[in-house]
Formats: structure tokens, sequence, C-alpha cells
């Protein structure tokens, strides 16, 4: 029984004995595996918090659509596994990553998943639950502050009961106020979770590329950054649209950065 490997530049099928197979399994690469944990990790978490991305950019601003349903199905999947390619193309290499850089590689993974993660969930918090006043995430509790949009009386930092904020006799009548976070990671950054995904599509690339030197290796890397940098600005004009240039002012002075914290 063979198994066969495709490389990325040869038409032709190289064939591997199950005895090799084993071999190649008990002498894998820290760089193969590092590659595979954060893969592995970033697909399952995605799958395993589902439910959040309905309230994402994707679903509320372009819809279920060709662009959405094709980027999943025919782009993502083949993307993803770039940076193991160039590595599968080296497997025989003596080259590898220290145990030092494998260490350093997946703490910054970790943390790119930490804003990711701690924001994309936090909203979701807010969003399903917006009386709640705290939100944790390992470890880490936070208030639930917001600003409000309200027709007839404008803008409001809410931390209490709306009936302890509103002018005595003051009654609201209208549509239900909306609501924008300014605390916790949506207090350092409009777009923390931008900053979270760009920084772990980074981590997943090092490996392939401190072994292979290949700059296929930061294929994933550069998509994603080339599509949600200029999406926080698409984004910044449509919530201009959405909540009023005053409100959105009052938010920008709130919340200056961008993307990074205190950079962009």
């Amino acid at each position: 029984m063979h198994l066969y490997k495709a490389t990325l530049t040869h038409t032709s099928f190289f064939p591997i004995s199950s005895s090799e197979i084993i071999q190649l399994l008990h002498s894998i690469s820290r760089a193969m595996a590092s590659s595979a944990v954060m893969w592995t990790w970033f697909c399952l978490d995605y799958l395993t918090h589902e439910e959040i991305h309905l309230y994402t950019y994707d679903l509320f601003a372009e819809r279920l659509g060709l662009k959405l349903i094709w980027g999943c199905l025919g782009v993502y999947p083949f993307i993803y596994p770039f940076s193991l390619h160039c590595l599968v193309q080296k497997i025989d290499t003596v080259d590898d990553l220290s145990a030092q850089s494998t260490v350093a590689i997946l703490a910054l993974f970790l943390f790119g998943w930490f804003l990711t993660r701690g924001a994309n969930n936090q909203k979701f918090a807010f969003k399903v639950d917006p009386k709640k006043k705290d939100f944790l995430f390992c470890g880490i509790l936070v208030k639930q502050l917001s600003i409000e949009v309200r027709s007839n009386i404008g803008i409001k930092k809410k931390n209490d009961d709306d009936d302890e904020l509103r002018p005595r006799g003051q009654q609201y009548q209208g549509p239900p106020p909306r609501k924008i976070l300014v605390s916790g990671w949506w207090g350092l950054a409009r777009h923390l979770n931008y900053m979270g995904e760009i920084v772990q599509g980074l981590a997943m690339s090092l490996p392939s590329f401190l072994v292979t030197k290949s700059p296929v290796s930061f294929v994933y890397f550069a998509f994603i950054t080339a599509l949600l940098l200029p999406r926080q600005k698409e984004d910044n004009i449509l919530c201009r649209k959405k909540y009023g240039t005053e409100v959105w002012d009052e938010y920008t002075r709130l919340v200056p950065s961008k993307v990074v914290p205190f950079i962009y």
C-alpha cells in the first residue's frame, strides 16, 4: 500500500511506503508540528464559536451571498494549507525551529487568539444580554460600558440603569436605542479583533518561512491583512451613516485607535 505526496511545483507523484510514513511521524519537525497545531486550533475555534459570527461584519454588512459562500468554500480551504505545503517540500531538510522559537511563535499565536476571541466574545455577550454589566474572559473581568444613540435625546454614556441617567420627567419615545461598546477589548481599539487575526496569521506563517525561507509561507498573512485593513475603513463609513456623525465622532474620541492600540 502506498501513499502519495504532491508538490506545489511538480505534477509528478512520489510513492512513500507505510514504514516511511511511520518513521516520518516519529521524526516530525517542530515547524510542522507547531503549524499543524495552530491551524487545527484556528479552525476548531472558529467552528466551536460559530454562533458568534452571526454578529460580525460578514453577515450584517455583506450578507450571506456569493462572496461569503465562495470565500468559505472556494478560497479559505485552499489558502490555509500554503505554509504547510512549503514545509512538505522541505520534509527531508535538517533545518528546524529551535525550542525557544517554537515557544515564542506559539505564544504569539495565543496572544492573537486572545485579542480576537476576547473581542468577539465580548461583543457577542453584549449583543445577547446588553443589561449585563460585566464580561469575563480568561480570568479578566471588564465592565460593559457603552454609549447610546437615541433619536430625541442624543448621546449618553451608559453605566447604570437608564432611569437614573434620564432627565427627570423626560420620557423616551421611539425605536430601541443603539449602543456602542467603549470598554474592555472594544475600548482599546475599534477593531482589536482584526489585529488579533493578523497576529494569528503572522504566527501561523512563521514556522514555514523560518525553515523554508519561501515567501509563499506568507500567503494567508498577506491575504488577511489586505482583507481586514480596508474593511475597517468601510466599516467606519457604514457606522458613521448608521449612528450619525455626532455619535460617531464622540465614539472615535473615546476610542481613537482603529486596529492597533496607541499606534493605528
